[in-house]
């Protein structure tokens, strides 16, 4: 809610104090007209944390090791009731002073970013490859989103990190085994979907779209989206040969919440792109499988 809303910034600064981000970003604009332009932000980074500090700082270090130009804010959403600090001044702390779930979190952040394109990132991402900037330049009028790939800790391909759009069919073949397996492939290609965990978007698209579903909690908002990109005649462009290790879980509920979250989320897509009576066939399904 607004009144939780507040900006914080480094380490010993209090919850909403904005003095040492404000000093930062006083300090890059001075300059000339010319030098200002050259300054503007081209990129925002997007980060929602709950209950995940220490990965948040293990991905904001490896982050920065990248960004070695000053056109770019990093923007962390805390969903933890907790007030968070970072040891950056060029990481700005949105407190939400609860959880409000990925989707809403982020949605937050892409109001106050200030980058004409934005870089959703999971906090349990880590090891971004030199490389990985350059993925914002395959964004097109027409190529809305581009991802990586997400890799285990072991460097192997994450399972369900990229897919084909989800119908009562092809869910039937992904629970049976049967789906297919997009990320084991090695050459750059459309998908029907990325994971929220880490991709490039226009912030232009974004909002046009509304950002994502607000009532998703947890789980499907970005098959949401991007499935609605795709309707609307845009497409996702995921290349695996830039690759983000992903320790998937580390912000984890109760295995019960998980599902609980899982499920209403499904739920709420499949009533979307379906409709009710799928949804409702679908939770039958689930009943007696479970």
């Amino acid at each position: 809610s607004a009144q939780h809303m507040r900006l914080s910034t480094v380490r010993g600064a209090s919850a909403d104090s904005t003095e040492a981000y404000d000093q930062y970003v006083e300090g890059e604009t001075q300059g000339s007209n010319e030098e200002m332009c050259q300054k503007r932000v081209m990129c925002s980074f997007l980060i929602v944390n709950y209950n995940s500090r220490d990965v948040l700082t293990r991905c904001l270090g490896d982050l920065e090791d990248i960004l070695l130009s000053s056109d770019y804010d990093i923007l962390v959403g805390n969903n933890d009731s907790e007030p968070l600090h970072v040891g950056s001044p060029r990481v700005r702390v949105i407190e939400n002073g609860q959880n409000l779930g990925f989707g809403k979190a982020h949605n937050i952040l892409a109001r106050e970013a200030k980058g004409d394109i934005l870089c959703l990132l999971n906090p349990d991402t880590y090891h971004f490859p030199k490389n990985f900037l350059l993925l914002a330049d395959k964004l097109t009028d027409h190529t809305h989103i581009v991802a990586p790939l997400l890799t285990n800790p072991d460097g192997s391909p994450q399972a369900w990190s990229v897919g084909q759009t989800l119908t009562p069919p092809t869910l039937l073949l992904n629970n049976c085994g049967l789906g297919k397996k997009i990320w084991e492939k090695t050459t750059p290609q459309n998908v029907d979907w990325v994971s929220g965990g880490a991709f490039f978007i226009r912030k232009s698209a974004f909002e046009e779209r509304g950002g994502f579903d607000e009532n998703y909690f947890l789980y499907f908002e970005d098959l949401d989206l991007c499935r609605r990109i795709i309707e609307d005649g845009g497409s996702i462009y995921w290349d695996p040969t830039t690759k983000v290790m992903h320790s998937s879980g580390a912000s984890s509920l109760s295995r019960d919440t998980q599902k609980e979250h899982y499920y209403a989320s499904q739920n709420h897509y499949f009533t979307t792109f379906h409709g009710a009576q799928t949804a409702k066939l679908l939770r039958t399904l689930r009943k007696i499988l479970h």
